[in-house]
């Protein structure tokens, strides 16, 4: 299918992949998230708070991540039926004012995510 000269490829697939890849993100995240709160919760020392601390600020990154990939898929999927001028009832607003939103929430994320593991290997080489 084609809307002027822009051929969409794949229509629908491009949406599904990228909200599968911040699926598998969060995912990701989550996984580290609960190790470090397992280890955190099973030390007494600083090391430990700080694993509580890592851990339960990335479950809500996971969890805004997880959020973001939901939202960034539809609107993709959205963009891409307008494109080829299939409509779509349920599909959000194109505009997205949030979509600065998710992507420094993703790289606030990431930093604290680095800090803080940063800070964890610190603290044990001091020991």
């Amino acid at each position: 299918m084609s809307h002027g000269t822009h051929a969409v490829p794949d229509p629908g697939l491009q949406a599904e992949r990228t909200a599968l890849s911040w699926r598998r993100t969060a995912l990701s995240v989550t996984v580290g998230s609960l190790i470090a709160l397992r280890f955190g919760l099973e030390s007494d020392d600083p090391v430990g708070l700080l694993g509580v601390a890592g851990g339960l600020l990335g479950l809500l990154w996971a969890a805004t991540l997880w959020w973001s990939g939901r939202r960034r898929g539809r609107l993709a999927l959205a963009r891409m039926r307008q494109d080829t001028g299939a409509t779509c009832p349920d599909c959000p607003p194109i505009e997205d004012r949030w979509a600065s939103a998710h992507l420094f929430g993703a790289a606030a994320g990431a930093v604290v995510a680095g800090v803080c593991c940063l800070a964890v290997v610190l603290l044990l080489g001091l020991r």
